[in-house]
This record gives C-alpha cells, sequence and structure tokens, in this order.
C-alpha cells in the first residue's frame, strides 16, 4: 500500500472520530455554540490525527479538514448539477474521491439557506393595468425615480 493510501485510510479514521463530534460541524447544535466543548472535542481529533502526524498542530487538522470539506462541496456540487441537468442514470456524476462516502453525514450541513432579500416586495396590481403601470408601481415601492426607465 503506497504512503498516500495508507494516509487516506487514515484520515478515513479521522473522519469517522470528527463524525461523532457534533460540536465541530453540526451548525444548529446547541454544542456547536459552546467554545469549550469546542476546545474540548477539537483536542480529542486532534490526539487522533497525531497518531499518524506526531508533529501536528490544531491549526494544521483545522486546515485539513476545511480542505476536505471544500473537496466534499466541490464533488456535491459536481453530483447535484449532474442530476438537475436532466442527464440519464448512466450520464449522472458518479466522484471518485476517496472521503466522499466517509463525509456522507455533512450533506445537511452543505445545503445552502434560502436567500431572502431587503428589498421590499412589490404590491399586486390588479390584472386589467398595463405592463408599465407594474414597473411604474415597483418602482415606487423601491423608491425609485418613476419617471426613469428600467
Amino acid at each position: 500500500m503506497s504512503r498516500k493510501q495508507t494516509e487516506n485510510k487514515f484520515m478515513l479514521e479521522v473522519l469517522k472520530v470528527y463524525q461523532t463530534l457534533p460540536s465541530l460541524w453540526k451548525v444548529k447544535s446547541e454544542e456547536y455554540h459552546n467554545r469549550q466543548r469546542k476546545i474540548e472535542d477539537y483536542q480529542v481529533l486532534l490526539k487522533k490525527y497525531k497518531e499518524y502526524f506526531p508533529e501536528a498542530t490544531l491549526e494544521e487538522l483545522k486546515k485539513k479538514l476545511n480542505t476536505l470539506r471544500t473537496g466534499f462541496r466541490t464533488e456535491l456540487r459536481k453530483i447535484n448539477r449532474s442530476a438537475k441537468s436532466g442527464a440519464g442514470l448512466d450520464d449522472l456524476y458518479e466522484s471518485q474521491a476517496w472521503f466522499m462516502s466517509a463525509m456522507m453525514f455533512l450533506v445537511d450541513q452543505e445545503t445552502p439557506a434560502q436567500s431572502r432579500t431587503s428589498l421590499p416586495m412589490p404590491q399586486m396590481v390588479q390584472s386589467d393595468v398595463g405592463e408599465e403601470q407594474v414597473v411604474l408601481q415597483v418602482k415606487r415601492n423601491l423608491d425609485l425615480d418613476p419617471n426613469s426607465r428600467m
């Protein structure tokens, strides 16, 4: 087994430990917002990480986790785009990344929140008014000059 394969196999073990420590990754949990708990859990994870990388620091561990999560998001995005493109089952993107299955517990953490606007919503206009009236109403709602062209 090559050094890289051995390292990847070890990192899968690290990811299993990481999964058991939701204070480090589960944003919506109370534990995630508990600083002391996070410090303790990072020490648990760092102890595991040092089994293979004895000189590792917490910063290096965090950087490694960030790199893996970024790769996971990238692969997940490719999978989702492939599914949305209308591709057939044979054409769907299948990730070959060694860490994907081990990181699937993060899927719901990587789903972006619904975006919201701070702009006022246009008021409903009756259907018998023309398009120009609707544009004027939207401009008024946005405090734009109703005489200017969009």
